[in-house]
């Protein structure tokens, strides 16, 4: 089944027997926020400066992956997946943008238009083997594999 839209960039957090967790990894320049790291391409031996947008996450079937174009010290990822959680207050070798406080911030919209692109190839949950269990009154609930 192909995905639709155009391919996107990741960085690999995690990987799992049929499909990896991942970051959405851009070109854009100047527009990181506090949850982002930026990286030079003596980093990740891409030719352009990589944006982790540690707030886009998702899991992607191991079948949809390509050709990796870069790679990282994998010492960097937990430190790229603490800030994307909003947990890194003090590194600034990763890069440091601007939280975003209102709508208005033009970074909003491009955040909102990188999700859309990120959810073109995230796996769905009965792709990944899950069992979802909606929360009622009174009951637990699980996500279950």
């Amino acid at each position: 089944m192909p995905d639709q839209g155009p391919g996107v960039l990741v960085l690999i957090t995690d990987v799992n027997e049929d499909h990896v967790q991942t970051l959405l990894c851009t070109g854009d320049g100047d527009v990181a926020t506090e949850t982002d790291a930026e990286l030079p391409p003596r980093l990740t031996g891409c030719p352009y400066r990589v944006l982790v947008h540690g707030d886009l996450a998702g899991s992607i079937m191991r079948a949809r992956l390509l050709r990796s174009q870069g790679r990282i010290d994998p010492a960097l990822v937990p430190r790229i997946v603490v800030r994307g959680r909003g947990l890194d207050f003090n590194s600034r070798d990763l890069g440091r943008g601007t939280p975003i406080v209102s709508e208005s911030d033009p970074r909003w919209e491009m955040k909102t238009k990188r999700l859309k692109q990120l959810r073109t190839v995230k796996a769905r949950a009965n792709e990944l083997g899950l069992k979802i269990s909606s929360l009622s009154g009174g009951s637990g609930s699980a996500v279950t594999r």
